[in-house]
């Protein structure tokens, strides 16, 4: 049995390219070279498998993100970290909680940006085609891909 492929009109295109949520996280808060000194003290303390390391930058950039939290926004504790030093699943998940406190963005401090990025997506061809526009909004850059539709 072969499958007939669909022609899509624009109107359905769009839809496709709607349902999926496109919300701008908001700026930057952290100065970059401060980001790539937290990314260097990341990448020796991977290589040393130094959890306490990891641990306590963790708990800085923590503190760091509470500062530049939106009033009355709870960002949490830090979680704790009872983890295998030796095992490749433990640095992934330290990976999830460091990369995004490093790289820390409004949306993490209760301040994100919002804008909707498929109006962005929607206003240009499909054609596969990656592209670069400034947020509206906050100047934020959003990259996509375009989506190819058959």
């Amino acid at each position: 049995m072969t499958t007939q492929m669909k022609d899509w009109t624009r109107v359905q295109q769009d839809t496709h390219v709607r349902s999926i949520e496109r919300t701008c996280r908001g700026p930057l808060l952290v100065d970059p070279e401060i980001e790539r000194v937290n990314f260097d003290r990341w990448y020796v303390l991977e290589e040393l498998r130094d959890v306490d390391g990891v641990g306590g930058l963790l708990g800085e950039l923590y503190e760091n993100a509470k500062q530049l939290a939106a009033p009355g926004f709870k960002l949490g504790a830090v979680p704790a970290l009872v983890v295998d030093p030796n095992d490749a699943e433990t640095w992934e998940y330290l990976r999830r909680l460091v990369f995004p406190m490093i790289r820390l963005r409004g949306d993490k401090v209760g301040k994100p940006c919002g804008y909707d990025q498929n109006q962005i997506v929607v206003a240009h061809p499909y054609d596969g085609e990656t592209r670069q526009v400034p947020c509206p909004d906050c100047d934020t850059l959003f990259v996509w891909t375009s989506p190819v539709f058959y």
